[in-house]
């Protein structure tokens, strides 16, 4: 194969390939860029290989059916390069869509925690990305003490973060579903610390994390995280480095640890747990419970005997 070949080019004909038999293929030329935007920031080469693929497809495996779609689009994509003499590539296998599993998350240390702030506080400033040092480090620490998404926090609203009244409301993150989340004083201060800066450079942001005009793109908030962490642990192998969702796992197992470790009701605790993170059913907030050796032997009673169905309400920030 020729070596200047890429992965864009590739997609690109592809996508020639697809629209030349006829098909409109929109929303799917969609998932190919999101697809060639991970798979470029990963640093994946030529052809997409299993552990950039099952990367990718995690950030969208909330969803089942969306799910599908994508593992569909993909399928065909490197079906197509598979055919065309790029015999390296992965192929999803048939029937994925209901029996995919995505990488187990990543538990952090406090050392690991401690060394990867440290790389994110030093951020530099950069002519193309104005006030990036202010940005990245309260992006990233506002991930971690409320278990927010990539999406959550990069698209996140100034308008709706409400320092005083100390909540966030966040909007519309999968489908038309908005919750209201209580942060802490201690996390309100920094907060407003944060607003001084930036608003001195943006006075009139729409986001709260601001890009200009705009929010960052898709791929921002994973592919800096890789980098700071490859600055913390340069030994780490390239397919082992945890990922930015990692931060949003960590938030729910430590909560969980916590109240263990405190003699907590967990079982009270679990749904506004699952609401404070955004959770559609309470089964997706019991997939951490594995992670929790103390609750392993209990977790199908657990399921049995907790509703789905609770208030929205307040659940206190990890510290």
């Amino acid at each position: 194969m020729n070596n200047e070949v890429s992965i864009e080019k590739l997609a690109s004909d592809f996508l020639d390939y697809k629209h030349a038999l006829g098909y409109t293929y929109r929303s799917q030329t969609c998932i190919i860029n999101r697809y060639v935007a991970f798979h470029i920031s990963h640093e994946g080469g030529i052809v997409p290989v299993k552990n950039i693929v099952h990367g990718f497809l995690e950030e969208v495996s909330d969803s089942t059916e969306i799910l599908r779609c994508y593992i569909s689009v993909l399928r065909e994509f490197c079906k197509y390069l598979y055919s065309v003499g790029y015999e390296d590539t992965y192929i999803i296998r048939n029937k994925a869509g209901s029996t995919y599993t995505p990488n187990p998350p990543y538990f952090f240390t406090k050392s690991e925690i401690e060394s990867l702030f440290y790389q994110i506080d030093s951020v530099k400033k950069t002519k193309e990305f104005k006030g990036r040092e202010i940005v990245i480090p309260v992006l990233y620490r506002l991930m971690y003490c409320c278990g927010l998404r990539c999406k959550e926090v990069r698209t996140l609203k100034a308008k709706d973060v409400h320092m005083r009244d100390l909540y966030i409301d966040i909007i519309q993150s999968k489908g038309p579903i908005d919750r209201r989340i209580f942060i802490d004083k201690s996390l309100a201060e920094y907060l407003e610390a944060y607003e001084e800066k930036i608003s001195l450079l943006f006075p009139d942001r729409i986001y709260f994390f601001p890009h200009g005009n705009k929010c960052y793109e898709s791929t921002f908030v994973s592919r800096n995280f890789r980098l700071f962490w490859l600055q913390a642990f340069p030994e780490t192998a390239p397919d082992a480095v945890p990922r930015a969702y990692d931060l949003r796992h960590h938030f729910a197992w430590s909560n969980l640890n916590r109240w263990v470790a405190e003699g907590e009701n967990v079982n009270v605790k679990l749904p506004y747990l699952m609401r404070y993170m955004g959770h559609k059913n309470i089964k997706s907030t019991l997939y951490y419970f594995h992670f929790v050796p103390e609750f392993y032997s209990i977790y199908k009673e657990i399921a049995n005997k907790t509703s789905s169905i609770v208030p929205e309400v307040p659940h206190e920030k990890e510290n």
